[in-house]
């Protein structure tokens, strides 16, 4: 059994092999032999030249920040240079570098950078030429040439002073607007501009050369200027203060009202511009009020007349000149302060002026053929002749914080111009002086005071001060050594 199972398998397989010709197995497909190592040999190429690119680009970037052009100043130098030659570079051409102004005259003046306040910042300059170096951007574009500008501090103080020294010239002032009260109405003054030679730009021109150091020759051009305070700024603001004009003012006095005309109320007034916003600032002249407070009672008032008893040498004593009371205003300063704080807000202000008593005082004096006697509380100087009065004057003596001393004196030296000076003050040309006590304390000519002020305000340093005409009348009548009584 086995061998014909044997035998049948031979004559399958012959079988098999019989239905092909020689011509038909030559015509059978093949398949190729399998390159193992071509195909190694294309991969190591591929990474090779792979490898290769990278490289390049590697080496590229290493090297490119010492090929890139770079322009500071007048100068080209390429990146990846030391401090040191950077430093070189930039120090040589700040110290030679100059900023050439040409005047209107066509004349030509040079000026270095310290001259306008300018001093260049070496580490920062460097550190931007170090970043210029290895931009990506400029490492990739090779050709150009990237310029670097001077990193410098500026001394503003210096600038703002060269600039007003050497790079203007006022041909013609601007003029402000200004506005003033007169009459009761407002006057405004149109503004108007001026012109210069300057720099259009101002002294920022320079700056820019400086970052540069180009070599820039900057003209002075006729350049207008225009006025801080325009008239448009002052008109804007002129209905405030025409409601402070129009406003009611009435003052009382005994039953009697007065009602205060617009011209009056505007002498009150001080109007004042800030020169760099243009806002007016309205402001109340407290003496002129008093002043004005002061002639409407004027009717009503009556001044103390002082009494002077005369001691004799055998000690008895006599009254020269009876007492008598006065009637005054109450309170003035008190009174015209209310009245101010009523008056700027344009409501209308009903003020009432109070008047009382006022008692006099006594005086006690020695037989002088000439003495001269000052009350302070009154503001009032008397001259007397013996037993006589010969001629009164009103007065502004020492203020609070400097007040006139009290007591009995005597003229220790007399001076017909002088300039006084004290510890706060200097007052040149102080006419008809009659000093009393040391320290510098006189009677003497003021003139720097309106008329309204004497006998209403003291407010000297100590002095009893006059007015000029009165003053020399004091001087060319009392001598050296004439008594002086000055009381409260």
């Amino acid at each position: 059994m086995k061998q014909e199972s044997q035998k049948k398998d031979k004559n399958n397989v012959a079988g098999f092999l019989d239905k092909f010709s020689p011509k038909e197995m030559t015509n059978l497909p093949t398949q190729p032999m399998i390159n193992y190592f071509g195909g190694l040999r294309k991969s190591s190429a591929l990474i090779m030249g792979t490898g290769s690119i990278i490289a390049i680009i590697l080496l590229y970037f290493f090297l490119s920040p010492f090929f890139v052009r770079i322009k500071i100043g007048n100068i080209n130098v390429t990146g990846g240079k030391t401090k040191v030659v950077y430093m070189k570079a930039i120090s040589g051409q700040v110290d030679n570098y100059r900023i050439s102004v040409e005047y209107s005259n066509k004349v030509i003046k040079k000026y270095t950078l310290s001259d306008v306040g300018v001093s260049v910042n070496y580490p920062e300059t460097i550190k931007n030429l170090h970043q210029a170096s290895y931009s990506i951007s400029n490492r990739l574009q090779l050709w150009k040439v990237n310029p670097v500008h001077i990193s410098y501090s500026v001394n503003q103080k210096t600038l703002a002073a060269f600039n007003k020294a050497n790079l203007t010239q006022v041909i013609k002032a601007p003029k402000n607007a200004s506005i003033s009260l007169s009459g009761g109405a407002i006057v405004l003054a149109d503004s108007s501009f001026g012109k210069e030679y300057a720099v259009s730009g101002g002294p920022s021109k320079i700056l820019n050369s400086a970052e540069s150091l180009s070599p820039t020759t900057i003209k002075l051009k006729i350049i207008s200027l225009s006025p801080t305070i325009s008239t448009a700024q002052l008109s804007s603001q002129e209905p405030e203060i025409n409601k402070i004009l129009a406003q009611r003012v009435v003052l009382n006095v005994a039953g009697t009202s007065t009602t205060v005309p617009s011209s009056s109320l505007s002498s009150w007034l001080s109007l004042n511009v800030n020169p760099v916003s243009g806002k007016i600032s309205t402001e109340v002249n407290k003496a002129s009020v008093i002043d004005y407070m002061n002639k409407i009672a004027y009717s009503y008032t009556r001044p103390v007349k002082d009494q002077i008893v005369m001691n004799s040498v055998d000690g008895s004593s006599i009254v020269i000149v009876p007492g008598q009371n006065g009637i005054a205003v109450s309170n003035v300063s008190g009174a015209a302060q209310a009245i101010i704080n009523q008056i700027l807000g344009g409501q209308g202000v009903d003020a009432t002026i109070v008047v009382s008593t006022a008692q006099y005082q006594t005086i006690t004096t020695a037989d002088y053929p000439k003495w001269i006697e000052v009350n302070v509380s009154t503001k009032r100087m008397y001259a007397y002749e013996n037993a006589n009065l010969v001629n009164s004057f009103l007065v502004s003596a020492g203020k609070s914080s400097t007040p006139t001393p009290i007591g009995q004196f005597h003229i220790l030296s007399k001076v017909a111009l002088q300039t006084m000076v004290g510890a706060d003050y200097v007052q040149p040309n102080v006419p008809w002086i009659n000093y009393f006590k040391s320290g510098g304390y006189a009677i003497h000519g003021n003139y720097w005071r309106t008329s309204s002020w004497f006998g209403n305000i003291n407010s000297s340093h100590g002095c009893v001060g006059l007015q000029v005409g009165d003053a020399e009348w004091i001087y060319n009548w009392a001598p050296i050594g004439t008594p002086i009584i000055i009381h409260t």
